[in-house]
């Protein structure tokens, strides 16, 4: 059971480490998209475990007005007509807001539960046997009490006493 737990939390941690870093990746490629405003008239709803909200964005390109959702939601919904910084990429016409929760909690949060996790798979030690209950330690005697090595009969004959 111990070699599963720590095999488990240096998994999990792992993975969160990595979707970080895919996280940061994606942000990295958008370095030399340009500055841009938008301003926000919509948004869609998804209900998967509570309802989520992704605004609507509208922002004027090299082909006119253009419109995209983001795929960055949050549980509050949007104000239509509220301006926000946008990140442009000319060439292909995609967007996406540029905000600090963007753009550091989804690279933060993970790295954090990766450590943490990573740290608690790496200190795990194995679990040692438990005392039978009820033993008086101050009693016995190191002659009466059965080796830890020996049979199991005579270990549940000496717990019976």
């Amino acid at each position: 059971m111990h070699l599963i737990a720590v095999i488990g939390f240096i998994f999990f941690g792992t993975l969160c480490v990595a979707l970080a870093a895919w996280h940061e990746y994606t942000w990295w490629k958008r370095r030399h998209w340009s500055n841009g405003q938008g301003r926000i008239v919509g948004f869609t709803e998804s209900y998967n475990d509570g309802v989520c909200y992704y605004p609507k964005i509208e922002f004027t390109g090299a082909d006119g007005q253009i419109q995209f959702v983001s795929i960055y939601g949050s549980g509050r919904e949007p104000k239509i007509g509220k301006s926000v910084d946008l990140l442009v990429d000319q060439l292909s016409l995609s967007a996406e807001v540029a905000s600090l929760s963007n753009r550091l909690l989804f690279t933060i949060i993970p790295i954090l539960f990766g450590a943490v996790f990573i740290l608690a798979g790496i200190n795990t030690r194995p679990l040692r046997p438990a005392e039978p209950a009820g033993t008086d330690q101050s009693a016995t005697t190191p002659a009466s009490k059965p080796e830890i090595n020996s049979n199991p009969q005579v270990v549940l004959e000496w717990l019976s006493q």
